[in-house]
């Protein structure tokens, strides 16, 4: 899933994504340069909110923000095995 570029492994992170997108099953065309798409990260005023005081995805693990972060995290670790 993660490609091969410049001699780096790459993906791309789509971060602040409206809900709606999410929601109503909406069609995003996004120019990757055909790069793979790891995931999206849904936009979260929670996250703002906190303003940083804390790790928000570990003090608010159940919010959809935090699942997202989970997700990407061992595709993230695919870079660098070992």
């Amino acid at each position: 899933m993660i490609h091969d570029i410049h001699e780096k492994k790459s993906g791309i992170v789509v971060n602040k994504v409206p809900e709606i997108v999410f929601s109503d099953n909406i069609h995003l065309k996004l120019d990757t340069h055909q790069l793979p798409t790891v995931n999206l990260v849904l936009r979260s005023y929670d996250v703002l909110q906190s303003g940083g005081e804390y790790l928000f995805a570990f003090e608010k693990s159940e919010r959809p923000v935090a699942q997202s972060l989970r997700e990407i995290a061992p595709k993230i670790a695919q870079l660098y095995p070992g």
